[in-house]
């Protein structure tokens, strides 16, 4: 049987749970783009942050993804 949570443990359980899948994600040297304060940034393996354009201007295929190094 399920315990109740509280909303503060539900928020801290989804914020663990986010920190792990980041941390997963940087771990296999995905790609990742998120936005911030209304720019669009790409963030390489290694945590190297490129800050691409602003939001309004975004369009995914001015962007592509950077060829992995070792796909084939």
């Amino acid at each position: 049987m399920a315990f109740p949570q509280t909303v503060d443990e539900v928020a801290e359980d989804l914020a663990q749970r986010s920190r792990a899948a980041l941390a997963d994600r940087r771990a296999r040297g995905e790609t990742m783009i998120f936005v911030e304060n209304g720019w669009v940034f790409r963030e390489h393996p290694g945590q190297r942050i490129e800050r691409l354009c602003r939001l309004e201007d975004f369009k995914a295929a001015d962007y592509p993804e950077p060829e992995l190094a070792w796909a084939d």
